[in-house]
C-alpha cells in the first residue's frame, strides 16, 4: 500500500499561457499610455485592463477546480516582466508622481520635503528649468506635501538614480513589491500568490502609475512574519518604517505589539522617533496637510457617501470614525484574549477604514490584498477590480465644466454593489459553512 502523501499537481504551461496573454496585455497598456495606439481614454484603458484580468481570473478558477497549484518562481518571473513593463509607460490618470520628484528633489536640496509649498517656488528663479515644468504640474500646490519621511526617503534615492523622471521611483517600488510577493510565498497557497502577483490594480498602481504603496506595505508585511518568528527588534522597526510611510499602519500597531516584549516596543518607539525628529526638528511634518485632507476632501466614498447626504459631511465624519474605532477596539480586545497569536485580520481592519473612509483612491485597496492573500475573501479581491470604476470621473471623461473628480451616479452605485454583493456572498459562504460542521458534530 502507497502510503506517500500525494502532492498537488501543477499547471505551469496553464500559467505561462495566461503570462503571455497579459505580458501583451501591459505592453499594450504600456503604449496606450504613450499616446502610441491612440489617444488615452477610460474606453482604451478599461479595454487594456479587461485584456490582463480575464487570463488571470480564468487560469485561478481553473487551477481551483483542478486543485493545482503553479511554481512560485515562475510566478515571480511573469510577475517581474508585467511590472519592467510600466517602465515603457507614463503614469495613466495620475498626477501625483510630479509631487513625489518635486518632494526628492526639495528633500536633496534642502534637506527637508515639509514646511514650504509648492507654490511658494513658483517664481524662484533658483529652481532648474526641469523641476520647473514638474512645479507647474503639481496638484494642489498651495499644500505641503502629505507624505510620511519613510515615503519621502525613497522619493530621495529616486531622485539620486533618476533626478526628475520617475523611472527610478518605479524601480525602488518595483523590488519592494516583488519583494513582498517573496515574503508570502509561504503564508499562502500558490493560487492566491497569483492573484496578488498578476493583479492589474497592483500593477497599474505600482509599476506604471508609481504610487509608493510598496514600500509601507513590504515594511508591513515583513512586520507580520517578524512577529510570527518571534523577532521582537527587526518587528519594532519594520513597525516603525510602515508607519512612516503611511498612516493606515497605525491601524495594526496594536496588534503586532500586543504581547510582545519590551525589545519590540522599544524598536518600535525608536524607529519612529528617528525618522520625524529630523523633520520636527526643522519645523514641520506632513501632519498639517493630512488633518487638511481628512477633514475636507471627498472621493468614492461608500458609507460617507451616503451618510453626508443625510447628516452632513462633518457629523458623517465623527459618526463613522467613532464607530470604527469601537469596532477595532472590540476586535483588538478579542485577540488579546485568543490563546493563539495569528495573522490579524488586516484585510477586515483596512477594509472597514475604507468603508467609512471620506475618500478610496484606487491604490488604497491595494494595501489590504496582501492580507487577502492570507485570509482569501471573495469581497476583496472583487474590490481589487471593481474599484477601477473610481477612475470614471469628469477629469478622465473629459468633463471640464464639473468638479474634475465628479463621478456619475451609475458608476458609484455599480462599485458599491459589487463590493455589498460579495460581501453577500461570503456571509452567506460561511453561514453554509457553520451550518455543515455543526451537523457534522451533531
Amino acid at each position: 500500500m502507497n502510503t506517500k502523501r500525494r502532492l498537488p499537481s501543477t499547471a505551469n504551461n496553464e500559467l505561462h499561457l495566461a503570462g503571455v496573454l497579459c505580458l501583451f496585455g501591459y505592453l499594450c497598456l504600456a503604449l496606450y499610455s504613450r499616446g502610441t495606439i491612440g489617444e488615452p481614454n477610460l474606453v482604451g484603458f478599461y479595454g487594456c485592463i479587461g485584456l490582463v484580468s480575464l487570463p488571470v481570473l480564468v487560469l485561478f478558477a481553473y487551477a481551483a477546480w483542478r486543485e493545482q497549484e503553479f511554481s512560485v518562481a515562475n510566478i515571480v518571473i511573469w510577475a517581474a516582466l508585467f511590472r519592467l513593463c510600466g517602465l515603457l509607460g507614463v503614469p495613466l490618470f495620475e498626477d501625483d508622481y510630479f509631487r513625489y520628484l518635486w518632494d526628492g528633489f526639495r528633500f536633496a536640496t534642502d534637506g527637508t520635503p515639509y514646511g514650504s509649498t509648492p507654490h511658494d517656488f513658483f517664481n524662484d528663479m533658483s529652481v532648474p528649468p526641469m523641476f520647473q515644468a514638474i512645479l507647474s504640474q503639481i496638484n494642489y500646490p498651495d499644500l505641503s506635501t502629505i507624505y510620511g519621511p519613510t515615503t519621502e526617503l525613497a522619493f530621495l534615492v529616486g531622485y539620486w538614480l533618476t533626478p526628475g523622471n520617475v523611472a527610478g521611483l518605479q524601480l525602488i517600488f518595483i523590488a519592494s513589491d516583488l519583494a513582498l510577493i517573496w515574503f508570502l510565498r509561504n503564508e499562502c497557497s500558490s493560487r492566491f500568490l497569483l492573484l496578488y502577483a498578476f493583479c492589474p490594480l497592483v500593477i497599474k498602481e505600482i509599476a506604471f502609475t508609481a504610487h509608493p504603496e510598496a514600500i509601507g506595505m513590504l515594511c508591513l508585511i515583513g512586520a507580520v512574519l517578524c512577529r510570527q518568528r518571534n523577532a521582537q527588534i527587526p518587528l519594532g522597526v519594520l513597525l516603525g518604517l510602515a508607519v512612516g510611510s503611511r498612516i493606515f499602519a497605525w491601524i495594526l500597531v496594536p496588534f503586532l505589539l500586543v504581547r510582545t516584549g519590551w525589545r519590540a516596543w522599544t524598536a518600535f518607539a525608536a524607529a519612529v522617533v528617528l525618522l520625524y525628529i529630523p523633520f520636527l526638528m526643522q519645523g514641520a511634518s506632513e501632519f498639517d496637510s493630512l488633518f487638511v485632507f481628512a477633514q475636507h476632501w471627498e472621493f468614492n466614498s461608500i458609507l460617507h457617501g451616503v451618510a453626508s447626504s443625510l447628516v452632513g459631511s462633518d457629523i458623517a465624519r465623527l459618526f463613522l470614525g467613532a464607530a470604527f474605532v469601537c469596532g477595532v477596539t472590540l476586535y483588538l480586545l478579542k485577540y488579546y484574549k485568543s490563546t493563539r497569536l495569528e495573522i490579524p485580520r488586516g484585510d477586515l481592519l483596512l477594509g472597514c477604514l475604507l468603508l467609512v473612509s471620506p475618500v478610496v483612491n484606487p491604490w488604497y485597496v491595494v494595501w489590504l490584498l496582501p492580507f487577502a492573500v492570507i485570509y482569501p475573501s471573495f469581497w476583496a479581491w472583487t474590490s481589487a477590480y471593481a474599484v477601477f470604476l473610481a477612475y470614471v470621473s469628469a477629469i478622465n471623461m473629459g468633463l471640464l465644466d464639473q468638479d474634475p473628480f465628479f463621478q456619475p451616479l451609475w458608476a458609484r452605485v455599480l462599485l458599491v454593489g459589487l463590493l455589498f454583493f460579495a460581501i453577500g456572498f461570503d456571509l452567506s459562504k460561511r453561514k453554509s459553512l457553520l451550518l455543515l460542521w455543526k451537523q457534522r458534530r451533531g
